[in-house]
Protein backbone atom coordinates (compact mmCIF):
# COMPACT_ATOMS: atom_id res chain seq x y z
CA UNK A 1 0.00 0.00 0.00
CA UNK A 2 2.72 2.30 0.50
CA UNK A 3 4.27 1.73 -2.43
CA UNK A 4 1.25 2.46 -4.61
CA UNK A 5 1.03 5.61 -2.41
CA UNK A 6 4.00 6.88 -2.83
CA UNK A 7 4.09 6.18 -6.86
CA UNK A 8 0.65 7.73 -6.95
CA UNK A 9 2.16 10.87 -5.68
CA UNK A 10 5.28 10.85 -7.69
CA UNK A 11 3.29 10.01 -11.12
CA UNK A 12 0.81 12.88 -10.34
CA UNK A 13 3.66 15.54 -9.59
CA UNK A 14 5.23 14.71 -13.28
CA UNK A 15 2.06 14.46 -15.31
CA UNK A 16 0.09 17.79 -15.94
CA UNK A 17 -1.25 16.89 -19.39
CA UNK A 18 0.82 19.82 -20.20
CA UNK A 19 -0.91 22.34 -17.64
CA UNK A 20 2.46 25.03 -16.19
CA UNK A 21 2.44 24.96 -12.27
CA UNK A 22 0.92 27.57 -10.50
CA UNK A 23 2.73 29.51 -7.63
CA UNK A 24 0.41 30.92 -5.25
CA UNK A 25 0.57 33.97 -3.99
CA UNK A 26 2.74 34.07 -0.80
CA UNK A 27 0.92 35.03 2.89
CA UNK A 28 2.63 36.71 5.63
CA UNK A 29 3.13 33.16 7.22
CA UNK A 30 5.31 32.12 4.28
CA UNK A 31 7.76 34.95 4.39
CA UNK A 32 7.56 35.24 8.30
CA UNK A 33 9.21 32.01 8.91
CA UNK A 34 12.24 31.29 8.01
CA UNK A 35 14.00 28.45 5.83
CA UNK A 36 15.18 25.86 8.66
CA UNK A 37 17.32 23.05 7.08
CA UNK A 38 17.52 21.01 9.87
CA UNK A 39 13.90 20.59 10.07
CA UNK A 40 13.57 18.37 7.32
CA UNK A 41 14.34 15.62 9.87
CA UNK A 42 11.41 16.00 11.18
CA UNK A 43 9.60 17.03 7.90
CA UNK A 44 10.33 13.55 6.10
CA UNK A 45 9.41 11.81 9.58
CA UNK A 46 6.00 11.80 7.68
CA UNK A 47 7.10 7.81 6.59
CA UNK A 48 7.38 6.98 9.86
CA UNK A 49 4.10 8.10 11.22
CA UNK A 50 2.14 6.30 8.47
CA UNK A 51 4.18 3.25 9.41
CA UNK A 52 3.55 3.89 13.04
CA UNK A 53 0.20 3.95 12.70
CA UNK A 54 -0.16 0.98 10.31
CA UNK A 55 1.54 -0.82 13.32
CA UNK A 56 -0.27 0.55 16.15
CA UNK A 57 -3.82 -0.75 14.66
CA UNK A 58 -4.98 -3.59 16.73
CA UNK A 59 -8.69 -3.72 15.00
CA UNK A 60 -8.67 -5.47 11.89
CA UNK A 61 -11.78 -3.68 10.53
CA UNK A 62 -10.40 -0.28 11.68
CA UNK A 63 -6.96 -1.11 9.70
CA UNK A 64 -8.75 -1.85 6.65
CA UNK A 65 -10.21 1.23 6.86
CA UNK A 66 -7.31 3.14 7.17
CA UNK A 67 -5.30 1.54 4.37
CA UNK A 68 -8.34 2.08 2.30
CA UNK A 69 -8.38 5.92 3.36
CA UNK A 70 -4.67 6.33 2.57
CA UNK A 71 -5.12 4.89 -1.24
CA UNK A 72 -7.91 6.81 -1.85
CA UNK A 73 -7.04 9.90 -0.41
CA UNK A 74 -3.43 9.98 -2.50
CA UNK A 75 -5.28 8.59 -6.09
CA UNK A 76 -7.74 11.79 -5.31
CA UNK A 77 -5.25 13.98 -4.40
CA UNK A 78 -3.30 12.92 -7.60
CA UNK A 79 -6.36 13.84 -9.57
CA UNK A 80 -6.49 17.34 -8.36
CA UNK A 81 -2.64 17.84 -8.53
CA UNK A 82 -2.96 16.59 -12.33
CA UNK A 83 -5.77 19.07 -13.07
CA UNK A 84 -4.70 21.67 -10.96
CA UNK A 85 -0.80 21.90 -10.28
CA UNK A 86 0.59 24.28 -7.96
CA UNK A 87 4.03 24.82 -7.35
CA UNK A 88 6.24 26.07 -4.53
CA UNK A 89 9.29 29.03 -5.60
CA UNK A 90 12.24 27.17 -3.75
CA UNK A 91 14.48 28.98 -5.32
CA UNK A 92 13.55 32.00 -3.88
CA UNK A 93 15.04 29.91 -0.48
CA UNK A 94 18.07 28.25 -1.86
CA UNK A 95 20.37 25.99 0.51
CA UNK A 96 23.63 26.55 1.15
CA UNK A 97 25.97 25.01 -1.11
CA UNK A 98 29.71 25.74 0.51
CA UNK A 99 30.70 23.43 2.66
CA UNK A 100 27.51 21.94 3.19
CA UNK A 101 26.48 20.23 6.11
CA UNK A 102 25.25 16.21 6.37
CA UNK A 103 21.83 18.03 6.72
CA UNK A 104 22.13 20.59 3.70
CA UNK A 105 23.25 17.26 1.76
CA UNK A 106 20.25 15.28 2.73
CA UNK A 107 17.89 18.11 2.34
CA UNK A 108 19.26 18.59 -1.31
CA UNK A 109 18.76 14.72 -2.05
CA UNK A 110 15.17 15.27 -0.50
CA UNK A 111 14.16 17.92 -2.78
CA UNK A 112 14.80 15.64 -5.70
CA UNK A 113 12.49 13.03 -4.38
CA UNK A 114 9.56 15.49 -3.03
CA UNK A 115 9.55 17.97 -5.88
CA UNK A 116 8.27 21.20 -5.37
CA UNK A 117 4.46 20.40 -7.39
CA UNK A 118 1.57 18.74 -6.02
CA UNK A 119 1.40 21.72 -2.93
CA UNK A 120 -2.18 21.31 -2.56
CA UNK A 121 -3.18 19.83 -0.54
CA UNK A 122 -0.61 18.95 1.38
CA UNK A 123 -0.45 15.45 1.87
CA UNK A 124 2.10 15.64 4.51
CA UNK A 125 -0.54 17.30 6.53
CA UNK A 126 -3.33 14.74 4.68
CA UNK A 127 -1.06 11.99 6.29
CA UNK A 128 -0.52 13.50 9.46
CA UNK A 129 -4.39 13.78 10.18
CA UNK A 130 -5.26 10.37 9.10
CA UNK A 131 -2.86 9.11 10.87
CA UNK A 132 -3.94 10.25 14.13
CA UNK A 133 -7.46 10.34 14.07
CA UNK A 134 -8.05 6.54 14.38
CA UNK A 135 -6.40 6.89 17.92
CA UNK A 136 -9.05 9.32 18.68
CA UNK A 137 -11.49 7.62 20.77
CA UNK A 138 -9.59 4.05 21.21
CA UNK A 139 -6.13 4.85 22.41
CA UNK A 140 -6.41 8.24 23.83
CA UNK A 141 -2.43 8.20 24.60
CA UNK A 142 -1.46 7.12 21.09
CA UNK A 143 -3.62 10.00 20.00
CA UNK A 144 -1.80 12.59 22.05
CA UNK A 145 1.68 11.57 21.05
CA UNK A 146 0.45 11.32 17.54
CA UNK A 147 -0.82 14.82 17.38
CA UNK A 148 2.37 16.21 19.27
CA UNK A 149 4.22 14.45 16.07
CA UNK A 150 1.52 15.68 13.31
CA UNK A 151 1.76 18.87 14.85
CA UNK A 152 5.50 18.82 14.56
CA UNK A 153 5.40 17.53 11.34
CA UNK A 154 2.94 20.24 9.92
CA UNK A 155 4.74 23.17 11.26
CA UNK A 156 8.06 22.04 9.19
CA UNK A 157 6.09 21.86 5.72
CA UNK A 158 6.38 25.97 6.26
CA UNK A 159 10.05 25.65 7.98
CA UNK A 160 11.23 23.61 4.98
CA UNK A 161 9.49 25.83 1.97
CA UNK A 162 8.09 23.20 0.79
CA UNK A 163 4.37 24.50 1.15
CA UNK A 164 2.08 27.14 1.50
CA UNK A 165 0.22 28.03 4.54
CA UNK A 166 -2.94 27.30 2.12
CA UNK A 167 -1.70 24.00 1.23
CA UNK A 168 -1.71 23.05 5.51
CA UNK A 169 -5.43 24.39 5.54
CA UNK A 170 -6.86 21.92 2.73
CA UNK A 171 -4.24 19.43 3.88
CA UNK A 172 -5.55 19.12 7.26
CA UNK A 173 -9.52 19.17 5.88
CA UNK A 174 -8.49 16.82 2.84
CA UNK A 175 -7.12 14.23 5.62
CA UNK A 176 -9.95 14.96 8.36
CA UNK A 177 -12.48 14.13 5.33
CA UNK A 178 -10.78 10.87 4.04
CA UNK A 179 -10.84 9.81 7.44
CA UNK A 180 -14.52 10.52 8.00
CA UNK A 181 -15.22 8.70 4.99
CA UNK A 182 -13.57 5.59 5.35
CA UNK A 183 -14.36 5.32 9.40
CA UNK A 184 -18.10 6.09 9.11
CA UNK A 185 -20.06 5.90 5.77
CA UNK A 186 -17.97 3.19 4.12
CA UNK A 187 -18.99 -0.27 5.37
CA UNK A 188 -15.45 -2.63 6.11
CA UNK A 189 -17.02 -5.26 3.63
CA UNK A 190 -15.76 -3.47 0.59
CA UNK A 191 -12.13 -3.06 2.29
CA UNK A 192 -9.60 -5.68 1.25
CA UNK A 193 -6.22 -6.61 2.24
Amino acid sequence: MGTLTVALYGISGKVAFGREPRLLEMSVWEGAIPLLPWTVWIYSSVYFIYLASCALQRDEKQYRQFLSGYVFAYALSGIFFVLYPTTFPREQFPLSLEAPSFTEYFFLWFRTIDLPTNCLPSMHVGSCVMSTLPFYKRRPRVFILFSIWSIAIVATTLTTKQHYFVDLIAGAGFGAFTHLLFSRFIPSRYFTI
